[in-house]
């Protein structure tokens, strides 16, 4: 028994000698860290699937039995890393490192410190313990076999805070990176060269985990920040924090730490887009905020203190909003009424650009109610106006709205108005009120049973369907001078171009067996509209013959459709510049301003009918011409007449009119010379060509044809039947014109 204790203490002595031998005469040791995880289970995991990727690797294997290197994990704090260890090479360590990376990017070399070669050389001496008893038990056998009692478990340390002494000034930010990295014992990946110096001025003690915040605001300053990896801490750009796994908390929890987070905050009563962009500005410059309507949730990546006050400003914000639906059915008032005096009512009890105090009121027909949607204390308030409100009134009975369908409101309101203020009322309060709605297009009156019945028969009379008339115009120009030389050719007069004149011309297109057989035409085909078709084919016939013969020509042929006792215009002309005035000054010297003025014909016609087959037209027309453009006078201005003719005239339906007596004068000059003679130069002009001087004169005349309409369905069959009167003309025409110049011929 001496003997075997004996032997264990010698070889453990031994053991101890070698290994202390063995560390001595290398000068550094490295370990290659391949990952980190948060249990045991998972880096087994890590470690059977590096072991799976490197064991076709004939190099890594190679290395592995030359260094003797052991694929293990171990725990460190927290944390169960995955390490390959020892080497005593710097090489063949870079070697393994850069064959790992293949597989596991983000492996990296760490040295050996001396308390870590230490620990490992003590952890060598227990292993070569367990083998030398394990060797000397099969050397001596115990007499009796003990069972012993499992050993208890270690407690886990708690971590205490520790107080730290620290002054530095102008000191390099890499420097600065690498104490802190000793003082928390925490490992830092630096990917970037951050540049720079940092100072920092203490009076008092810090704790040693205040040191990360104070690196986090160092690297904040330069456009970085630290993120967690593990039991690694890594450099990165802060606008990419996001890209690099920042840590994600659930909501609801509180946030607290120096490092970036993400955290997924939710809008309750209010819009996530707007909340977004009023809180927008409390976040950091590199921080990321995204909103999700479909969830009405903002996602924000900034540090954990900016994102603990937005949380707190949103439950500020954030109304309570929601909305409820109230259904109030109204059983003495008109519904109507009702929810229209409602309506003003909210307008000025409730803010309607603030959201939260927003409220409808729809009208429903069917259970002669409203329905009230608003937050709860806002319908409570509408609920109790209603009660109020729904009560019977006599007021209620007396109220009468007649809508209009043909009248204008304004207009009957007037005539109204003058009645009710000749009428005489023993009791003040028995005068109506009467006022008109043009939303509506209205009358809304208030009275006595009575007087709302007087009132609705003058209503009535007043809203009948107006008389409408159609009134075809046809304005020709015609020239007195062709004319006369037409009726010369032709045998007949017609220098007279006034109206008398056209209706004696037209005499000449119409015979008794022409213009009865297309008055007979005329009256199988449209009926009423045919009386007096014969003159009026015949005044047609005429003007076409002279538009034909070059003597006159078409200005215009517009349709215009009057309401009766409404007045109508028709205007046709151009515009033309007049200068009104100038202004001078020495830099842009004269500048003259100038007026439009309109030039041409206007027609005014206002029809009023006095039976359907008769009807009264007021006529105005205007004729404006230019007689110089300015051209030939020294102010430069046009020079225009005036012509006006006004008159009233009683016509059947279907009559035409001719208005006259607008006539335009002026001169032509032409110049008649002996062919091929008068075209010498000087000598044809002077003895073989003469210029003479015509005057001429052109009348306009406006032909009106008015066709009174009863009902406004009939407008579209008065145009059919027009369109087939326009036919027969045609055809009248070409007998007629047939007529008239066979008659040379025939003499």
């Amino acid at each position: 028994m001496r003997y075997v204790k004996s032997m264990k203490q010698f070889l453990k002595i031994v053991a101890l000698v070698s290994l202390l031998a063995s560390a001595g005469s290398a000068a550094d040791y490295y370990k290659i860290i391949v990952g980190s995880y948060s249990n045991q289970k998972n880096a087994n995991r890590g470690l059977e699937n590096l072991t799976n990727a490197l064991k076709n690797q004939d190099k890594i294997m190679n290395l592995k039995k030359e260094h003797k290197l052991n694929f293990v994990t171990r725990q460190s704090q927290k944390y169960f890393m995955v390490i390959v260890e020892h080497f005593s090479d710097f090489t063949a360590a870079n070697s393994t490192l850069l064959e790992i990376r293949k597989s596991n990017p983000g492996a990296f070399l760490h040295k050996l410190d001396a308390q870590e070669i230490e620990k490992q050389i003590l952890l060598k001496g227990k292993k070569e313990k367990v083998k030398t008893q394990a060797k000397a038990q099969k050397i001596v056998k115990p007499k009796a076999k003990v069972k012993a009692k499992p050993a208890p478990k270690p407690k886990a340390k708690k971590y205490t805070r520790q107080q730290v002494n620290v002054n530095f000034s102008n000191l390099e930010i890499k420097d600065f990176i690498k104490l802190i990295s000793k003082i928390t014992k925490k490992n830092i990946l630096i990917n970037h060269k951050v540049n720079g110096t940092v100072d920092f001025v203490s009076t008092s003690p810090i704790y040693d985990d205040e040191l990360i915040g104070i690196l986090v605001s160092v690297l904040e300053s330069k456009g970085f920040t630290l993120i967690q990896n593990g039991s690694l801490y890594e450099i990165v750009r802060s606008t990419e924090a996001a890209k690099h796994n920042a840590k994600v908390v659930n909501q609801g929890k509180r946030l607290y730490g120096s490092l970036m987070v993400t955290q997924a905050v939710t809008v309750k009563g209010e819009n996530v887009d707007v909340v977004a962009a009023k809180i927008r500005y409390l976040i950091s410059k590199t921080a990321k905020l995204m909103t999700m309507k479909e969830s009405n949730v903002i996602l924000i990546t900034d540090y954990p203190k900016n994102i603990e006050t937005i949380k707190k400003v949103i439950r500020d914000i954030d109304t309570n909003n929601e909305a409820i639906v109230k259904i109030i059915p109204i059983k003495n008032t008109d519904v109507k009424k009702l929810q229209t005096r409602l309506l003003d009512i909210t307008k000025s009890l409730f803010n309607e650009k603030v959201a939260s105090q927003a409220v409808k009121i729809v009208l429903d027909d069917n259970i002669n109610g409203v329905i009230v949607v608003g937050n709860k204390a806002n319908v409570k308030k509408i609920e109790e106006l209603v009660a109020r409100l729904d009560i019977e009134s006599s007021i209620s009975k007396n109220v009468h709205i007649f809508e209009l369908k043909n009248s204008d409101a304004k207009a009957v309101l007037t005539s109204l108005t003058e009645i009710i203020s000749k009428q005489v009322f023993k009791d003040p309060a028995m005068k109506p009120n009467v006022s008109a709605s043009e939303e509506i297009n209205s009358i809304i009156a208030i009275g006595g049973p009575i007087v709302i019945k007087g009132i609705k028969s003058i209503v009535d009379e007043l809203d009948k369907e107006k008389y409408q008339v159609y009134v075809q115009a046809r304005i020709v120009e015609i020239n007195k001078n062709d004319a006369s030389n037409i009726g010369v050719k032709y045998g007949f007069a017609a220098g007279d171009v006034s109206a008398s004149g056209l209706y004696a011309m037209s005499a000449n297109f119409g015979s008794e067996t022409l213009t009865s057989t297309a008055s007979t035409a005329v009256l199988d085909a449209l009926g009423s509209i045919g009386s007096g078709a014969g003159a009026a084919l015949a005044l047609g016939a005429t003007i076409d013959f002279l538009e034909t013969n070059g003597a006159s020509k078409s200005i215009s042929n517009p349709s215009i459709l009057c309401v009766n006792n409404k007045e109508s215009s028709i205007y046709v002309g151009k515009t033309i510049s007049v200068s009104s005035g100038s202004t001078s000054n020495a830099v842009s010297g004269i500048t003259n301003s100038y007026k439009r003025e309109d030039v041409g014909l206007t027609l005014k016609i206002k029809p009023r009918v006095s039976s359907v087959d008769k009807v009264t037209l007021d006529v105005e027309a205007v004729l404006e011409n230019v007689l110089d453009d300015g051209s030939n006078n020294e102010m430069g201005q046009p020079v225009t007449s005036k012509q006006e003719v006004k008159t009233q005239a009683i016509l059947r339906h279907g009559e035409s009119i001719i208005i006259g007596g607008l006539v335009k004068t002026y001169e032509i000059d032409s110049v008649s010379k002996v062919p091929l003679l008068g075209s010498i130069p000087y000598l044809g002009e002077w003895l073989f060509a003469s210029t003479s001087t015509t005057d001429q004169e052109d009348n306009l005349v406006v032909i009106l044809t008015p066709y009174v309409i009863e009902k406004s369905a009939k407008l579209s069959q008065l145009q059919k039947e027009l369109g087939v009167l326009s036919k027969i003309q045609v055809d009248y025409n070409k007998e007629a014109f047939q007529r008239i110049t066979d008659k040379p011929e025939s003499n």
